[in-house]
């Protein structure tokens, strides 16, 4: 396949802010709504990693904020550091399951083929949905242990 195909099985996927994504550095709904935007652009393995990571570094940032209450700035470090990598680590993500749908279908067209890629890919209000609880639980669980 050629480099045209895979640009519109990528912008199939990404959807109408391909050329957005593609072309900034800086990504500020990942500043402001960080892991809801990750589920949100359906982006699920750096999803768990940045939860994970981000209630790891509340923890040990708590501890420390009863001695130096100036550290609540440290709080957005993670947010500003997903933001500066956001675009970049998508569109691979995006490329390698594009990829991977190609392998997929080897006899689909580029009609099929950006059919499926739009389907597969966009974003979607339900995985935040479900995320928001999960989290919410696991916060609830967490302070009771």
């Amino acid at each position: 396949m050629n480099n045209n195909l895979d640009e519109k099985l990528v912008s199939a996927y990404v959807g109408w802010k391909y050329e957005k994504l593609k072309n900034k550095k800086f990504s500020f709904p990942s500043l402001f709504f960080s892991w809801e935007y990750i589920a949100y652009r359906k982006f699920y393995g750096l999803f768990f990693i940045y939860v994970i990571l981000e209630r790891l570094f509340s923890v040990v940032l708590s501890t420390s904020l009863k001695e130096n209450p100036i550290l609540v700035i440290c709080i957005f470090i993670p947010n500003i550091i997903l933001s500066l990598i956001f675009n970049k680590l998508y569109l691979n993500n995006v490329k390698k399951k594009v990829n991977k749908i190609k392998d997929s279908n080897p006899n689909a067209s580029e009609t099929e083929l950006i059919n499926i890629c739009s389907k597969k890919g966009g974003v979607s209000v339900i995985p935040v949905i479900i995320a928001t609880i999960i989290i919410i639980i696991v916060n609830v669980v967490l302070r009771y242990l």
